[in-house]
């Protein structure tokens, strides 16, 4: 599991760089963007044409752990919002 802070809009596109370079490093991480940025356009963060696979809105630290539990599980969490 990789996560990533979207702080503000300022940093989606160095976070999404970021993320595909995670992504192309570790193909089968599941890659999860929480933070500012990623709470106001959830639907923008997992669209089909970016590497991320959740997104956390608001607090992400039980989100993130469930995230986490189910990479565990063998059942992944992918192409959702959490929050």
């Amino acid at each position: 599991v990789v996560g990533i802070a979207l702080y503000s809009s300022f940093d989606w596109l160095p976070c999404e760089a970021l993320a595909r370079t995670a992504r192309a490093v570790l193909p089968e991480a599941v890659i999860v963007a929480g933070g500012y940025h990623a709470s106001a356009r959830p639907d923008e963060v997992i669209e089909e044409s970016t590497p991320f696979d959740v997104c956390i809105v608001g607090e992400g630290e039980l989100p993130f752990t469930r995230v986490v539990r189910s990479v565990e599980g063998g059942a992944p969490i992918r192409g959702q919002i959490l929050g």
